[in-house]
């Protein structure tokens, strides 16, 4: 099985003859320095799970000026987005690789979100620095998002979205855009918590990652195939909506 699992990353300080490093002048080399910045961001972050980097102490390892990391990162909260967006782009290009070349439907949503767990399960660290909740910075200052609706964001989520729509397509059923939009917040919160709960409660005993995590999207599968089934049954629109959703579980509810 791949390895979800990345390569550490030790920036070490820069060797200079002078005070500072000189500034980055074009586009190419502006893109590499904030790199450079996140790079120590992460390997700070790795070192002090629990902190958030300081940004003098990356301008240190880096070699350059603190005026200059401010040019790219107003404040330590903006380079925590930036080292959330990597790990989460990361994220997705490990379960893209894991569907590569897999052209049923089905399959490329059950070996997406089962590839989504497994990066998050050997990445335990990486998965609390996206998705942990903290009330307040270490500031004291009110909370703030831990993710922004960024690119990287909403490419992340356009991937969730994809796997599910793909799904229905296959089917010949087109959910309206709000139902595919609670059809994913439903798999992603439930696959996420096959992560997040045993990380959250460590001294209890679960079954392997991997089985709770087949095991939460094949319910899903099931559930969605049932919905299908009962479209097809009842003659009724290939274009359901959120609503029609509802009654629909209603509906199976009452007959149960």
């Amino acid at each position: 099985m791949q390895s979800a699992k990345a390569s550490p990353v030790n920036p070490l300080p820069v060797a200079r003859t002078r005070k500072f490093q000189t500034k980055a002048k074009t586009l190419d080399g502006q893109a590499q320095l904030r790199q450079r910045f996140v790079e120590a961001g992460k390997a700070l972050l790795k070192a002090s799970p629990d902190s958030a980097p300081s940004l003098r102490k990356v301008a240190e390892i880096t070699g350059y000026s603190p005026s200059a990391l401010y040019r790219y990162f107003a404040t330590k909260a903006e380079l925590m987005y930036a080292i959330r967006e990597e790990f989460l782009d990361r994220s997705v290009t490990y379960a893209q690789a894991r569907i590569q070349g897999e052209q049923n439907a089905t399959q490329r949503l059950r070996l997406g979100f089962e590839a989504l767990v497994q990066f998050w399960v050997e990445n335990p660290d990486d998965f609390r620095h996206v998705y942990s909740y903290r009330a307040r910075d270490e500031d004291g200052d009110a909370v703030k998002p831990v993710l922004r609706d960024q690119s990287s964001i909403q490419a992340a989520r356009g991937f969730s979205v994809s796997l599910v729509r793909d799904f229905f397509q296959h089917h010949d059923v087109e959910p309206s855009d709000e139902l595919i939009q609670q059809f994913t917040d439903a798999i992603v919160v439930a696959t996420h918590g096959v992560v997040a709960v045993p990380l959250g409660s460590p001294s209890m005993r679960y079954c392997p990652s991997e089985v709770m995590a087949r095991t939460t999207v094949q319910a899903f599968i099931g559930s969605w195939t049932d919905f299908i089934d009962f479209i097809k049954a009842h003659r009724l629109t290939r274009r359901p909506t959120a609503e029609q959703f509802l009654n629909y579980l209603d509906t199976v509810t009452r007959l149960s």
